[in-house]
């Protein structure tokens, strides 16, 4: 995805605040992103094939 994404993994329970600002209850967990507010959440394990459905969803 190259220049269209940045990706980044955090530690829930190191950084509560960015946890309760994204509505994270627990992991795993992805959010997406696009000028600091969320486009898509999905919990749970996600395939490779998911998370490439939600980026299309999300138009990255």
């Amino acid at each position: 995805y190259g220049a269209r994404l940045t990706a980044v993994r955090t530690d829930i329970t190191r950084c509560p605040a960015t946890t309760r600002r994204y509505g994270v209850t627990g992991a795993p967990t992805v959010v997406l992103l696009r000028a600091g507010e969320a486009v898509a959440t999905r919990s749970g394990p996600v395939t490779a094939a998911e998370l490439r459905a939600l980026l299309a969803e999300a138009g990255v």
